[in-house]
This record gives C-alpha cells, structure tokens and sequence, in this order.
C-alpha cells in the first residue's frame, strides 16, 4: 500500500512514497456524506467531484474563476498551477453538469470564484468573508471531517487523495501516461509514471491475498512501473522507496 515519504534520521528525504488514494468506493463513500440541501454543502459537494474526475490539486479548486471555464465546450483552464503553469483540462459529461447546476444554483454572494465563501461569522474556517476565495484548509477539513463519518483510514482522508484516485482510475481505463501527465500538470514524466507503480502495488496485495500467498510466492511484483522508473533515471533503495534523478542517496 502506499505509504508516507521516508525519512532518515536528521529528517531529509530518502525517496518518494507511493501516493495514497481511495478506491471507487471509498471515494464514493466520501462524497455521500455531503449534505447537498444547503448552500456549503452543494458548494463543498462540487469542488469534491472536480478533485475527483478532474484532477485538480485543491489549491486549484481554491483559485479557480467562473472566467476559467468553458462548460458549453466542457473545458477547464488551470491558471499558473504549480510551477505557474497553465493547462486544460476536458471534463466529462457529469463534472461539467455539476459544474453548471452549481453555478446556476448559487446566486449569492457575487464572486469570481467558482467556489466562493457563502457565509460569514466563526463558523468553518475560511468562510470569514461572503464572496472571497476558500482556504486549502477549509477544504482539507472538509475531507477530514467527511472521512471519518465515512469510517475511512485517516491517512487517507486529504484532498490530494481524491487527485490520485483520479490519476489511478484515468490508468486503470487505458489513458496513456503522457495524457495523463498533462491532465495532472506533471512537468516530469516520471512523477506521472508513479501511478503505475502503484497500481501494480495493489494488485499484488489483491493477487497475494486470493490464495493466501506470502510476498514472496510469486505474482506480479511491478516489473512494468520499476522498468518504467529506472528507464526514466530513478533509482530503487535498499527500503522500496524510489529516488528520482539527481537526488543524492542518504
């Protein structure tokens, strides 16, 4: 399973993790737990879905404008994403109708953001200001919160995890790595090529546990990422973890 960055012991990094992501279902499971009967909530409800089938970091959610979308040609423009880097994005059908209901729907405040906050007062942090732009924090909360009336694993439960559920779930239905490096904005192919290796993570935990297989008994063992990942200059630790090009081992 995927794990947090390793660390040694005067706190550097030694190597990338795996990403941590829910599964269909748990991502569905977090999603139902949005109370869409009021206004925050139908807000919270679509910013989640934008996470989730288009990949968006949840700094992008945050910063994203009415003037950045083009839901009649159902497209998205991420502007200066990480790396002050713009991209598109092509929705499908239902994030695009989500979109549209949400937009149709709230009438107040009048803001830029497509996520704007809707209340004033102490209640949720970030919702300090009617009309003014959503703190990474409030949504980070949300999930949090969110997660745990789910019953998921708290280590799960960041807005990051519903990206790379996109990411692993764009792979498990054939989209080329290259495509999905430029949904995710991945300046570098190998960050996108993770996924992979993920993905043959679980299914050797699935395969291992059909027939109460130990690790070491045979199945896939990832051959495809691990070749994809060191063609691409990254190197494998004693630990597991990967080390990507150029970064000294600890």
């Amino acid at each position: 399973m995927a794990g947090r960055m390793k660390r040694n012991g005067e706190g550097r990094r030694r190597g990338r993790a795996l990403p941590r992501f829910f599964t269909p279902e748990e991502a569905d499971k977090l999603l139902a737990q949005v109370n869409p009967k009021s206004v925050t909530g139908r807000r919270n409800l679509c910013a989640l879905v934008v996470m989730r089938w288009a990949g968006l970091r949840v700094s992008e959610v945050t910063n994203l404008r009415v003037s950045d979308l083009d839901l009649k040609e159902r497209r998205l423009f991420v502007r200066r994403g990480k790396g002050a880097k713009d991209r598109t994005l092509y929705l499908d059908e239902e994030t695009a109708k989500a979109l549209a209901e949400w937009l149709a729907y709230r009438k107040r405040p009048r803001s830029e953001f497509v996520f704007p906050t809707v209340q004033t007062g102490r209640r949720g942090a970030g919702e300090s200001r009617a009309g003014g732009r959503l703190t990474t924090r409030y949504l980070q909360e949300v999930v949090t919160r969110l997660g745990q009336r789910a019953g998921l694993p708290p280590e799960k439960c960041h807005p990051h995890a519903l990206r790379h559920t996109f990411a692993t779930s764009e792979l498990q239905r054939g989209v080329p790595l290259h495509q999905l490096q430029a949904d995710l904005g991945h300046a570098d192919l190998a960050t996108t090529a993770v996924y992979l290796h993920v993905m043959d993570a679980e299914r050797q935990e699935s395969a291992n546990g059909r027939r109460g297989l130990s690790a070491n008994d045979g199945g896939d063992t990832g051959e495809e990422a691990s070749a994809i990942l060191a063609a691409l200059g990254w190197r494998r630790q004693a630990d597991g973890s990967w080390l990507p090009p150029g970064r000294q081992r600890r």
